[in-house]
């Protein structure tokens, strides 16, 4: 979020003398005010901004303002985080003001924290020739969850392709990625086996809003591909099968999905994953799950 507040006005802002006449001095200050709020960099944190910046015209260009000086501050208040004004130098009239105030609030998700946030420019002999302000609820942008759908696609048969719908916000452009819950369960495990014994996720990550590396819907991502891969199946339908495996035998994977705050990753929800194998003929149901809500498919 950034928005801008542009404040023109034509003031008087002071009468100099030079030898034998007097002169005034018009002034048109151009100056803006801009605020932003959102995740911060350290956990559960909320970050917000509020920067005054600009200069004033002066005219004719040669008049002079002996003494006369700009001040700029800046007021950035989010729950009683940074309950003080910001203050830059006093500079002359038409030299560039640019004063920043950052405030980082620890927050909890879910909860709304009330932010107030201003911006000021003082003439040394005209008093404040900008001002602006305003006030909004600000809270941690988390995802409340997400939704699994199961579709197909050829090239991947017959691991089963899935997209996911993130809840509790708008989330396109964002990065979720994939971390494990630990090691899983490989009930179609046999000593010598290709397969792993022990199985863990591979660590994706994805841009939410693309499926596919495509443009997809509101909040989507994915693929997010579940089971085994064409070589894997067959092997424990053959040589599995021939070590005792037997058809229907199932792999659990621990799935951990986390969204991308700036400097940490934050998790949002555990799925567990499972895939089936059977045999005659080589097929395999892959879900994708949270407590026994999820959702299962073929390719």
């Amino acid at each position: 979020m950034r928005r801008a507040a542009l404040y023109l006005a034509l003031l008087l802002c002071a009468t100099s003398f030079r030898p034998g006449r007097a002169q005034d001095c018009e002034m048109i200050p151009a100056y803006s005010m801009y605020f932003g709020a959102g995740n911060g960099s350290s956990g559960n944190s909320i970050l917000t901004f509020v920067e005054v910046e600009g200069y004033a015209n002066i005219y004719p260009t040669d008049c002079a303002l002996e003494g006369v000086t700009h001040q700029g501050s800046a007021y950035n208040d989010v729950d009683g985080v940074g309950n003080y004004w910001e203050s830059g130098s006093a500079v002359c009239p038409s030299c560039y003001v640019y004063v920043l105030d950052y405030q980082t609030l620890q927050a909890t998700p879910g909860v709304s924290y009330p932010w107030n946030y201003q911006a000021k420019v003082v003439c040394s002999q005209a008093g404040t020739i900008f001002n602006e302000a305003g006030q909004q609820k600000v809270s941690l942008v988390l995802p409340t969850g997400e939704t699994s759908e199961a579709t197909t696609n050829g090239a991947l048969a017959p691991e089963v392709p899935f997209i996911a719908t993130l809840e509790g916000g708008s989330f396109n452009g964002h990065q979720v990625q994939e971390s494990s819950g630990g090691p899983g369960v490989n009930n179609c495990y046999w000593s010598g086996a290709p397969i792993p014994q022990y199985p863990v996720v591979q660590g994706t990550s994805w841009t939410v809003g693309t499926v596919n590396n495509q443009a997809a819907g509101a909040n989507q991502y994915g693929y997010d591909t579940i089971g085994w891969n064409a070589y894997d199946l067959n092997a424990i339908a053959t040589t599995g099968a021939a070590q005792g495996i037997k058809s229907g035998c199932v792999t659990e994977i621990y799935q951990f999905m986390e969204y991308w705050f700036p400097g940490v990753w934050d998790m949002y929800k555990y799925n567990l994953l499972t895939f089936t194998a059977t045999w005659p003929p080589q097929e395999q149901e892959s879900c994708r799950d949270e407590a026994g809500q999820g959702e299962c498919g073929s390719n």
